[in-house]
C-alpha cells in the first residue's frame, strides 16, 4: 500500500531541514563532482530545500 501523506510529508521535511543544515557541504560536493561553480551549486541547492515549505506551514 505504501507511506501515508503524513508519513511521506514527515521524510520530505526531515530532508529539507538536512539539506539545510548540511548546505555548504552539498555545495562543496556538487561542484567538485559536476565540475562547476559553488554559486552554480549553491543555486540548486537553496531552491530544493525550500521546496517542501508549504507543507511545513500547513502543520
Amino acid at each position: 500500500m505504501g507511506l501515508s501523506p503524513f508519513t511521506r510529508r514527515t521524510i520530505f521535511l526531515r530532508a529539507a531541514d538536512l539539506l539545510r543544515a548540511r548546505a555548504e557541504e552539498v555545495i562543496a560536493l556538487m561542484a567538485v563532482e559536476v565540475g562547476g561553480t559553488r554559486p552554480w551549486a549553491g543555486f540548486s541547492v537553496a531552491p530544493a530545500a525550500e521546496m517542501p515549505g508549504p507543507a511545513r506551514r500547513s502543520r
